[in-house]
């Protein structure tokens, strides 16, 4: 074949890889995540110059990525709406990952195998569950993952390159802008340092230290910027989800979430499992195949030990799923390179693309929520008065769309005392990462009006509410006293795509005036 023949192949090839990712990605354009909201409010306080606060004069950071809050507010300045411009940022992520997994192996493959690692590689990140999923969902998860997956591939080519030392610098800036966007940064950052220190047959510990400089000064300016500006170290949201503990049952969920992604195909860590011995024989390859086992290896364990995730789709694995993809190729060719071997890894991609559909399942029950809280936002704001105080689980889409109110987060991203309150749920009960709460305070500032669990919940006892805040309101006998059941029928607009259109909004109102 020709390098004419096999350039229009590839075209061919990566067209209907194109069209089969446009696709998919259509499939999830109207899922998103509450928690994306809650960004869209600081970033709308931001530009109001109220500052990157949840409620006015409030300074908490609830919000989990500064680089997502900073590039929403630029987009939205320029007239780019919220959602648009949160889904543009993630398919923008998930291009730069393709692009930086490319990268890498039109540097290190000759012609004839960079034709096979680059088209099956192109299938499996690019029609990927996770990866689309989460380019669609409105978080920092795909754009964290392009600059990790951007920062590891210059590592692996400057042990290759003239540049050495600046690709160093610039893998060392990019981790740093990395720690902006997740809080997970710094264990990338650490193991690459050891990588670069080791990379050669002598040691390097110029080259590590000029990666970790960079890394350094931007993660050093960050934290004394939020101390100097929040009165913390750590953001909010560190002290709301760590649960302080460390029992059987909190890791068996962790091992639980990465069974969840073990069993969906394409399969990629039972594949990844099998082809360890492989990656321990001696090659000129050995090192970076190690590198990226290690990180990939060592941030399922902080997986694990964070307990698993509390969203569906493998948010948290997302990161390492490019650094998978990029080692099972290079195993396959390097050491397995045989038509057997090959025709896993192609089987693998098959796989991907007849199960695409299945990430549908993912989104397709959270889809209809935006709707419910959209209409539920509207009756706040032209039924209950400015300047409400309002108690609420759901710290996303409510209080941003409802800009005039002022909120209560009862599960304590946004509050910075029920954040440091000690876990009152074992760990193994609720939703990870919302093991705290303070009924007791959330009482005692008197809020105009409570909404338990979604919105949607009659039962009211301490039984028939999930939270921990909720349940000991519930069980309060003040509560009881001061706060009445209030239940209205609500319509969703004719083109919401939900055959049901009248709902039920319940909630509670405080009695007796607050003074």
């Amino acid at each position: 074949m020709t390098a004419k023949h096999i350039n229009t192949l590839l075209f061919v090839l990566y067209a209907l890889t194109v069209v089969a990712t446009l696709t998919i990605l259509s499939w999830h354009a109207d899922f998103s995540v509450d928690d994306m909201f809650i960004t869209f409010r600081y970033a709308d306080h931001f530009l109001k110059g109220e500052g990157l606060v949840w409620n006015t004069g409030e300074r908490v950071e609830g919000y989990s990525s500064l680089l997502m809050v900073l590039m929403l507010s630029g987009l939205h300045w320029l007239g780019v709406g919220y959602v648009v411009a949160a889904k543009l940022l993630g398919i923008l992520g998930f291009a730069g990952l393709i692009a930086g997994a490319h990268l890498y192996w039109r540097k290190t493959y000759k012609q004839g195998s960079y034709v096979f690692v680059s088209l099956i590689g192109s299938i499996l990140i690019a029609v990927n569950y996770p990866l689309i999923v989460w380019a669609m969902g409105g978080l920092e998860t795909d754009i964290f993952t392009a600059l990790v997956c951007v920062a590891v591939v210059l590592l692996l080519l400057q042990d290759k390159s003239k540049h050495a030392d600046r690709l160093c610098i610039v893998a060392g800036a990019i981790f740093g802008i990395a720690m902006l966007a997740r809080p997970e940064a710094p264990l990338f950052a650490v193991i690459s340092a050891i990588y670069v220190l080791f990379a050669k047959k002598k040691k390097n510990p110029s080259g590590a230290l000029l990666l970790l400089a960079p890394f350094v000064l931007i993660a050093a300016a960050h934290i004394a910027w939020r101390y100097g500006y929040y009165g913390e170290f750590l953001p909010n949201t560190y002290y709301a989800k760590l649960s302080g503990e460390m029992t059987g049952e909190h890791l068996l969920k962790g091992l639980r979430y990465i069974w969840e992604f073990m069993k969906a195909p394409p399969y990629m860590l039972v594949y990844l499992l099998a082809v360890v011995p492989f990656m321990l024989k001696k090659s000129k390859h050995r090192r970076e195949n190690l590198y990226l086992f290690a990180m990939i290896a060592l941030y399922l364990l902080y997986v694990v030990y964070a307990g698993g995730d509390w969203m569906k789709g493998a948010r948290l694995i997302v990161p390492v799923i490019p650094l998978m993809v990029m080692l099972l190729l290079n195993v396959t060719v390097q050491h397995m390179d045989t038509p057997a071997s090959h025709s896993l890894l192609a089987g693998m991609a098959v796989l991907l693309l007849c199960f695409a559909q299945k990430s549908y399942y993912y989104t397709a029950p959270m889809a209809k929520y935006p709707y419910y809280w959209d209409r539920i936002a509207e009756y706040i704001r032209t039924d209950w008065k400015s300047d409400s105080l309002i108690a609420i689980n759901m710290a996303g889409q409510i209080p941003y769309l409802t800009p005039k109110q002022r909120y209560i987060d009862m599960l304590g991203i946004n509050d910075r005392h029920i954040a440091k309150q000690q876990v009152v749920f074992a760990s193994g009960k609720g939703n990870i990462g919302h093991y705290k709460g303070d009924g007791k305070y959330v009482l005692s500032r008197k809020p105009d009006y409570i909404i338990m669990r979604d919105g949607f919940t009659s039962d009211i006892s301490p039984e028939g509410v999930t939270f921990v805040s909720e349940k000991e309101i519930a069980a309060s006998p003040e509560f009881k006293r001061l706060y009445r059941r209030k239940t209205v029928s609500l319509r969703l607009p004719d083109t919401a795509p939900i055959p049901e259109k009248t709902f039920k909004f319940k909630y509670l109102e405080r009695v007796a005036a607050r003074k």
